[in-house]
This record gives C-alpha cells, structure tokens and sequence, in this order.
C-alpha cells in the first residue's frame, strides 16, 4: 500500500547558498546573516565576521555576493524570484 500525504512549503526559512566555478564564488543571503571581507589577494565570506576586523561588511538581505581572490562584488536581488508563469504560494 502506497500512502501519500501534502507537504505545503513553509515561509520563515533561513537560507545561505553558496556555488564556486573554481575562480569565482557566488554566495546569497536569505534571511540567514553573512559577512564578506577583502584584502591581501583574498576573500572570505563567512556567515558571522570572524573578528573584531573593522574591513568585514555584513552583506544585506535578499544580496547575490560575486567574489573572486581580492574583490567581492554585492548585488541586489529583485524581491520576486519566481520563473516566468510559476504559481505564487499561497499564504
């Protein structure tokens, strides 16, 4: 016997996504906290600063972080990220 039950997405989910191609890494913030720093040739991105270092920015919320070895670039994301024609959820 096969039994099935409905599982509705939740909201309030907290989320960093991270993605490298080798040169570069990609990294978002979804509600969760994180933190990017430069200097010296490299970057880190972490999730909390990981000192009292006045040179880690705390990234904003809903941003797309494009880092390579000394550089970090922030952009903004567009508050609806759905494909083209995809449902909304409902509330």
């Amino acid at each position: 016997m096969c039994r099935h039950r409905r599982v509705d997405a939740q909201r309030g989910g907290r989320l960093n996504l991270l993605l490298g191609d080798g040169t570069r890494l990609f990294a978002t913030r979804g509600a969760d906290s994180l933190h990017v720093r430069t200097g010296g040739g490299a970057t880190t991105v972490a999730s909390e600063a990981g000192d009292d270092d006045p040179t880690w920015t705390r990234v904003p919320e809903r941003t797309l972080v494009v880092a390579t070895a000394g550089t970090a670039e922030l952009v903004p994301l567009p508050h609806d990220l759905r494909p083209t024609g995809a449902p909304r959820a409902h509330p």
